[in-house]
């Protein structure tokens, strides 16, 4: 029943992204679709009769752009309560460690990430010549570091596979190896090919300015995030590690 419930899900998904992005192509011819503003588009189209179509139309906005604002602090919200139960153990700096006082909210990851949103935003903005460039820049960078950790995934599960048969596990895959080998090839030549349209898209002029922000970015994060990982990790097997205070007490 429940993989019944999970499928009925994904179809669900399918099916609504399906219906949305035919209805946007109906209204407005692909050359013109704006990544930013293409589905207020359809319902000015569709709707800006009147004063009552504008009415709905800016109440559709409002409601569009609340929708985006929450689900985007949902997913940081839950990316900083891994960055701070990682602090909590030792693994990345106390500070992002800290909690609000009142609402137990991970304050210290938050700030730290508003902080970094905000230079990327300005950064951003600053090369790219419209908003729509600069929306595509970020969408770009934060998409490439999201599919960095599959890659790996998928590497370890290669060696793991190979040189770890005799651990019990709950699942194996039902297949040879050199099976996997080639299911795990394709998916991360996937990934490649993902990440590398992100910063070239076929049939449009390259641009210079925004494949360096994607590469900078990319680089800088995991650049930063090694060396702090590196250090938490050094000082936490240091030998006066056991005297000190842990992070979770900070």
């Amino acid at each position: 029943m429940y993989r019944l419930h999970r499928l009925s899900n994904v179809l669900l998904v399918i099916g609504l992204n399906i219906i949305a992005v035919s209805g946007v192509l109906l209204i407005i011819p692909s050359a013109k679709v704006d990544i930013i503003g293409g589905i207020l588009t359809c319902f000015t189209l569709g709707l800006n009769h009147g004063v009552l179509g504008s009415l709905i139309v800016y109440a559709i906005g409002i409601l569009y752009l609340a929708a985006l604002c929450s689900q985007s602090l949902m997913w940081m919200l839950a990316t900083c309560r891994m960055a701070q139960a990682t602090a909590q153990a030792n693994e990345l700096p106390a500070v992002l460690a800290k909690s609000h006082p009142r609402h137990d909210s991970p304050a210290g990851a938050l700030i730290a990430g508003a902080c970094i949103t905000t230079v990327m935003t300005i950064t951003s903005t600053v090369l790219s010549g419209s908003a729509q460039e600069m929306f595509w820049s970020i969408f770009s960078s934060t998409t490439i570091l999201l599919l960095i950790p599959y890659f790996v995934n998928f590497q370890a599960f290669l060696k793991l596979r190979k040189h770890d048969k005799q651990t019990i596990r709950p699942y194996i895959f039902p297949a040879p190896d050199w099976v996997v080998t080639v299911l795990m090839r394709l998916a991360q030549l996937i990934l490649f090919l993902t990440a590398f349209f992100l910063i070239w898209v076929p049939g449009e002029p390259f641009k210079a300015a925004n494949a360096g922000f994607i590469a900078i970015g990319v680089i800088l994060t995991l650049a930063i995030g090694e060396t702090l990982i590196r250090r938490s990790l050094k000082r936490r097997t240091s030998p006066d590690s056991s005297t000190q205070p842990s992070a979770a007490d900070a």
